[in-house]
This record gives structure tokens, C-alpha cells and sequence, in this order.
């Protein structure tokens, strides 16, 4: 499969764009990968307690898509796709992400990656997951069913046999490739009657020991072998995959500038509210403009205690964190 530009300009429905796209590429099977800008989103999360899709959310607005993939198929004798998304926009608290299968949206602007073939791979949903899969074919296997758009499909490279993957050994004395299973030629015997020394093993013979005793006895700096690296131990193997220890955390704020109930903070986003409760580093503010509850974490927060104009009431700016 070579990959192909995908791009999708203007405003237009995101899953009749693409299958567009689909049908008039004639993809019958394959994968696709894009990211954009998407409006008035509706989407379904997996639920875990049910084993399949969740429940429909709405999301108006705009949000960035951060990722879009799916892979293509065939249902019904008609192009089928998934359209697996990752979404995040900047709300009035923070930043917002969703995530999950995208049922509906507005496209206005995309542009991805395409890798298809018009080999036809049937797309149905699996009983086991709970989501919609390609059927058939085991990992590796080329694509070669026939083609929904008539005509056979285009031709895929082979897949090698483990045999024909492996390398020809090298005759290092040489420089040139020897036959499989070759002897290694000797050096001629040198003037007055010395001994013959043996040239270095190729790695046909496959006898590790030989290829390293016959290196030793050659001049290093012209060494064309590298003995192999001694294996770890299996508790060296332990000791790598052990994670350093987490870095300690920040020391909890001054119990002196956490607010309590009856105060006054002003918050960076919210404005004036007024503290209603307070759980360790956690509180609960009463917002003055529309008297709504918001819970929040003084970890994330600068505090900073000023002068209050009531008195018995302490106030406190919470500022954000840089």
C-alpha cells in the first residue's frame, strides 16, 4: 500500500467527505490517519461496564481534532470506516479533551494520511470486544482478495521466507562473499618454510569460538570482528527494568493560607467567591456572579492572603501557578 495525501477543505460533513473520498480512490481496504479542526461533534466513549459503546455525548463548538484514525472496510458490499478521535479545546476552566468514536461532525479543515488497496476486507463487529474490526486475514499476510471495483487488486510485495531473509555469509580474509557451507581458505605458506596460518573463519561455519580465537591472534587495530557483547544476567535484566523512584512531592501548602469556610477568595477565573467548604487541600467556592459550586485544588494554586475589608473574614487570591 503506498500512502496517499488526504485533505478535506471547507465546511462539510466528516464521515460523507471521507467515504467520498474512499469511493472515488477505490479503497476497499486499509487505514487512515489525519488531524484538524471539527464542529459540533457527537461521539461515544467505550464502556467498559457494558462491554461496548457508551451512551451519545454532544459536543458543540469547535474543538481541535488531535487525532483522527480508523481503518477501512467492507459491510454489506459498501465502504465502512471507524473514526477513532482524540479532542481537546481551550474552556473557560482549562484545557478540555474527549475522546472516543466519532458518530457525527463538521469538518472544517482536515488533512491526513491514507494508505489503501482495492482489495476487499470485510469490517464486522466482534462479539469478543465489543467493537467493529477487519475480519480474515492473520497479521503479515498480503492483501490479496478480490476487488470491489472490478479487476484484480493490485499487486503487493512477497513476504520473504525466513530462509531467504538471512544474510549470504562473508569471507572476511577477502572482502567477498562466500558460498553457504563454504570451507575457509588458508593463507599460502610464507617464505622459508613456515608455518601456515589460517585465515578467519567466515560466518558460515557458524563456530563462534573459532571466529574468536582467529580474531584474537589478528592485529586489532585491522580487526574486522567484534566478539559478541556478553549477555546481561537475569538480575542485571531486573535491575534495568526497575523505574527510579518517584521525586517526592511538593510539602503541603501552609495550613495558615488555606482557606476556610466564611472567607473570601478571589479567584484568577472565577472572581469573588466564597468558601462554603474545606477537605484538606480541597475547597468548595460559591461564585458570586451566578452563586454556582466549584471544587477545587490549592496544589495547582498560588494563595496568598491579603487585607480584608470585613472584618472576622479573611481574604485570599488564588492565582495560577506559572
Amino acid at each position: 500500500m503506498n500512502p496517499q495525501f488526504l485533505r478535506l477543505e471547507g465546511r462539510t460533513v466528516l464521515e460523507e467527505a471521507l467515504r467520498r473520498v474512499f469511493e472515488e480512490r477505490h479503497i476497499g481496504s486499509g487505514f487512515f490517519r489525519a488531524t484538524g479542526v471539527l464542529r459540533d461533534v457527537e461521539l461515544r466513549s467505550y464502556d467498559g461496564r457494558e462491554g461496548g459503546a457508551g451512551p451519545l455525548r454532544k459536543l458543540p463548538g469547535t474543538w481541535m481534532l488531535v487525532s483522527l484514525e480508523g481503518a477501512i472496510g467492507t459491510f454489506q458490499g459498501d465502504v465502512s470506516f471507524g473514526l477513532r478521535a482524540v479532542l481537546s479545546r481551550e474552556g473557560e476552566c482549562g484545557m478540555e479533551m474527549a475522546a472516543g468514536e466519532i458518530v457525527t461532525a463538521q469538518s472544517l479543515g482536515l488533512e491526513g494520511v491514507l494508505w489503501g488497496s482495492e482489495a476487499v476486507v470485510v469490517r464486522s463487529r466482534d462479539d469478543v470486544a465489543g467493537i467493529w474490526l477487519l475480519e480474515g486475514s492473520p497479521l503479515g499476510t498480503a492483501l490479496t482478495g478480490p476487488s470491489r471495483f472490478g479487476g484484480p487488486p493490485k499487486a503487493t510485495l512477497p513476504i520473504p521466507a525466513p530462509d531467504a531473509a538471512r544474510e549470504p555469509a562473508v569471507n572476511y580474509s577477502q572482502g567477498k562473499q562466500a558460498p553457504r557451507g563454504s570451507t575457509p581458505p588458508t593463507e599460502p605458506a610464507a617464505k622459508g618454510g613456515g608455518e601456515r596460518r589460517k585465515a578467519p573463519p567466515t560466518l558460515a561455519s557458524a563456530d563462534w569460538t573459532a571466529v574468536a580465537e582467529a580474531s584474537a591472534e589478528q592485529d586489532p587495530s585491522h580487526s574486522t570482528f567484534a566478539p559478541p557483547a556478553i549477555p546481561k544476567s537475569a538480575a542485571d535484566r531486573r535491575a534495568d527494568l526497575i523505574r527510579p523512584a518517584r521525586p517526592m512531592m511538593a510539602a503541603a501548602a501552609d495550613p495558615g493560607l488555606i482557606p476556610a469556610r466564611g472567607d473570601i477568595a478571589e479567584h484568577f477565573a472565577f472572581g469573588r467567591c466564597e468558601v462554603i467548604k474545606t477537605e484538606g487541600e480541597r475547597i468548595h467556592l460559591k461564585l458570586e456572579r451566578d452563586g454556582k459550586i466549584k471544587e477545587i485544588a490549592l496544589e495547582m494554586l498560588r494563595v496568598k492572603e491579603v487585607d480584608s475589608a470585613t472584618p472576622g473574614r479573611r481574604r485570599f487570591k488564588l492565582e495560577r501557578k506559572i
